[in-house]
Order: C-alpha cells, then sequence, then structure tokens
C-alpha cells in the first residue's frame, strides 16, 4: 500500500478536498478498470506536482521499460531535471511513488 511518502502530498483540508474530488471524477471516468494505487498516484502527482505528472504522461513506454535505447537519455536527462528540482525529502518520495507505479523501469532502482 501508500505509506508515509503519500501523505506529504498534503498540508491542509483543502488540499485533501482536491485530492479527493479529482480522484472520485478520474475513477469514474475510467469507469472503475484501473488499480486504485495506480490511480491514487498518479492523482496525487496530477494535482500537487504536475510536472511530475506530465512527465508520466508524456514518456509511459520509458516508464514502463519499452523503450528505444537512442532516446532512453532524453528520458534520464528530464529524470534528473525534474528531480533535482525537488526538495531532498519530496525526491526520496517521488523515486518510491515512481518505483511503485513502474516496477519494471530499471533506472529508478
Amino acid at each position: 500500500m501508500i505509506g508515509y511518502e503519500f501523505k506529504t502530498f498534503f498540508t491542509n483540508i483543502r488540499d485533501i478536498q482536491r485530492y479527493l474530488n479529482l480522484f472520485k471524477f478520474n475513477f469514474h471516468a475510467l469507469e472503475h478498470n484501473v488499480n486504485m494505487i495506480d490511480l491514487a498516484i498518479i492523482t496525487a502527482f496530477q494535482i500537487f506536482e504536475p510536472e511530475i505528472y506530465n512527465f508520466i504522461k508524456s514518456n509511459q513506454s520509458f516508464l514502463l521499460g519499452y523503450y528505444l535505447f537512442e532516446n532512453k537519455k532524453n528520458e534520464i536527462d528530464e529524470i534528473d531535471l525534474i528531480s533535482n528540482s525537488l526538495r531532498k525529502k519530496k525526491k526520496k518520495n517521488f523515486i518510491s511513488l515512481i518505483n511503485k507505479l513502474f516496477p519494471n523501469c530499471k533506472y529508478f532502482k
């Protein structure tokens, strides 16, 4: 399940309400055909870390492990840029959550 790293997204009641509203919307839009934990993590990125969410959306093949070797460097550079912009605590949480979402992505091991 999702641990401490997930809780760090929320700083007040408004954050929780925003998150729950978007989570419910996404869940119903996907007609319940989704892994709840994956949806929970992706929804948190969508609201609180849009740069990470957009990276995930744009680089699905890389994160799933189906990348072309010549394009790999661009994705790794982008991941490094994003993760370096995060505070140390958030960076550790980001890597942990990405590993939960994409266990086949060798870059984060």
